[in-house]
């Protein structure tokens, strides 16, 4: 599997994430010791988070790390 394509997927999960909790990313990043920019560079695959941010999306969006960065290995 190529790295964009795993990059791609990992943003996809990180979007569907926020939606599926309600939240705009204007909302979201309120809960986030983040920028707006970095919420969207994430969600567009043009970064990965950081565990520590990561670990905060999962609270912020009820879910589990593994939820949001998936096993990119399969």
């Amino acid at each position: 599997m190529s790295k964009t394509f795993q990059k791609k997927r990992r943003a996809s999960r990180i979007q569907r994430a926020r939606v599926k909790a309600g939240l705009t990313q204007v909302e979201a990043v309120e809960f986030f010791p983040f920028e707006l920019r970095t919420l969207q560079a994430y969600e567009a695959g043009d970064s990965s988070p950081v565990l520590e941010d990561a670990r905060i999306m999962a609270k912020v969006y009820h879910c589990r790390i593994d939820e949001l960065v998936g096993d990119e290995t399969t």
